[in-house]
């Protein structure tokens, strides 16, 4: 066999497994890490066949050209590393498009050194053919600018080599594996070109770099199927994410916690190195919300609202263009500002604004109910039609701020006065109802007399007056055959109209 075959069969298996990674991140390339990882590959291949076609005993012209042709892929693979190592441990911040461009320029520069050669000699100062092995190799006489290069690519993977060693001595437990795979990675490549720039390679010019950076490049790939953690885009990361007053918490589509803004981790007690890559149900036990929610498996949002707390829970699927679930982002919004304007609404909904008692709107409907419930459980109602005696006068009098005193106080001794059971609301002017649940008439007729006699000793005072007033009032018992509050309180109406007749401070029953 041809020797050069075990020369050539390295780096072209290396350009074939790289190639196949290439493969499988295409389809998540748009995830966070995916275009990176994925340019780092093609760029590695190109620079590992390159390296390969080297060693077929070209002519000089030819191998030149190859090299040349090989830096389209050395500085792209070198910088598209380093920005998937950001995108993935961070930090995120330092890529901006200011920076992500002087990347780009910094590799074109050197790539155009290396084509324009011929015209300054400044990248290599001289070519010639080696013939210390079986056939033919290329040599290259370094130049300033090549050194200048080394030093670019040296101080991006010692950037590289730091950010990596950061996370595996501080980072999440659950991100520390990846990143130590892929510190290797890049440690066989420090070791590679250092062998091949001091020119101590086993086989003389020979770059060993390129079956490097298939280490590089499969470490990265490992960390991006084997973690699951990067097929969910994050739609506002940094800034956005992190100062969100909503708690925030990403799920994959298997239940592991992804990552979560601060809001989250005060809400739910837990660090995100503590959670990150634990089932969710697991990192946050005991929380009924979240196994309520995570339950529902067919992706839609989901609303988790409980008007007793304060918070409310929403859950939404996470998919990419092709509509595939990816995960799951769980939304907890502080709701008890909502509940306490849902409670306000409620109550100048259902309570008169002066008295604190029940509006007639909702003390009718209320004894609508009530009467239903009477009718079906054969029980017993009265209806009290409660009226305060000579109100103009204590307004003309007094001043109305002393006839709104004077209800005031009339509402707050018939609460004190009457069963919890009982029904009790304004139904106009200085006009009040009251329903007995569960009570004849003999005994409405006498709670209603007690209660007649309770108000008539009471004095309100206001400003320097002591206001006396009595009430008179009108009952009605319910008849099974009505449907409704309406004839019992029109029948209650009558009774009191009476009362008014025979001399007010009094009761009458209809």
């Amino acid at each position: 066999m041809d020797q050069r075959f075990y020369y050539i069969a390295p780096f072209f298996t290396a350009a074939l497994c790289i190639l196949l990674v290439a493969f499988y991140v295409w389809p998540k390339r748009r995830v966070i890490g995916g275009h990176a990882l994925l340019a780092t590959c093609l760029a590695a291949s190109l620079w590992s066949l390159c390296e390969g076609l080297l060693y077929f005993g070209f002519s000089l012209k030819t191998n030149v050209l190859i090299t040349k042709i090989q830096y389209l892929g050395i500085l792209p693979a070198v910088h598209a590393s380093l920005v998937f190592v950001l995108q993935v441990f961070g930090p995120r911040s330092w890529l901006r498009p200011a920076r992500t461009a002087l990347l780009a320029l910094a590799a074109a520069f050197f790539i155009a050194l290396a084509w324009s050669n011929d015209a300054h000699f400044w990248h290599w100062s001289a070519y010639h053919l080696l013939d210390q092995g079986p056939f033919p190799m290329l040599g290259l006489s370094k130049g300033p600018t090549y050194w200048l290069m080394v030093l670019w690519c040296y101080s991006i993977l010692l950037a590289v080599s730091l950010i990596l060693l950061k996370q595996i001595f501080q980072g999440a437990a659950f991100y520390k594996g990846q990143a130590l795979m892929v510190f290797l990675g890049f440690a066989m490549a420090w070791a590679a070109n250092i062998v091949y720039v001091s020119g101590n390679s086993p086989v003389p010019n020979m770059d060993l770099g390129p079956l490097a950076f298939t280490l590089v490049a499969v470490s990265m790939a490992w960390g991006f199927f084997r973690y699951n953690l990067l097929e969910i885009t994050p739609v506002a990361k940094d800034e956005v994410f992190n100062s969100l007053a909503d708690a925030v918490l990403v799920v994959d589509s298997q239940n592991r916690v992804v990552d979560m803004n601060p809001a989250a981790r005060n809400l739910l007690g837990a660090g995100l190195g503590q959670a990150l890559g634990k089932d969710v149900l697991q990192a946050f036990q005991g929380n009924a919300q979240i196994s309520a929610m995570l339950s529902v498996r067919d992706g839609r949002p989901r609303n988790g609202l409980d008007s007793g707390q304060s918070h409310d829970l929403q859950v939404s699927a996470l998919k990419d263009r092709r509509g595939r679930v990816l995960g799951r982002l769980l939304v907890w919004r502080d709701v008890s500002e909502r509940n306490r304007l849902l409670r306000e609404l409620e109550t100048l909904a259902t309570t008169d604004p002066l008295t604190g008692a029940a509006n007639r709107r909702h003390f009718m409907q209320s004894a609508d109910n009530e009467i239903k419930r009477a009718a079906r459980y054969g029980h017993e109602l009265c209806f009290v039609m409660l009226d305060v005696d000579r109100f103009k006068a204590i307004n003309d009098h007094y001043g109305h701020h002393a006839g709104d005193e004077v209800l005031r106080v009339l509402v707050a001794v018939c609460r004190s006065f009457l069963r919890e059971s009982d029904l009790f609301g304004r139904l106009g002017g200085e006009e009040f109802g009251l329903l007995l649940v569960e009570t004849r008439v003999d005994k409405a007729t006498a709670i209603a007399g007690r209660l007649l006699r309770l108000l008539a000793d009471w004095e309100v005072q206001v400003d320097k007056a002591v206001i006396s007033f009595t009430v008179s009032m009108g009952i009605s018992q319910w008849r099974p055959e009505e449907a409704s509050v309406e004839p019992v309180m029109k029948r209650a109406d009558q009774a009191l109209y009476q009362a008014k007749q025979a001399g007010r401070n009094r009761l009458a029953v209809a």
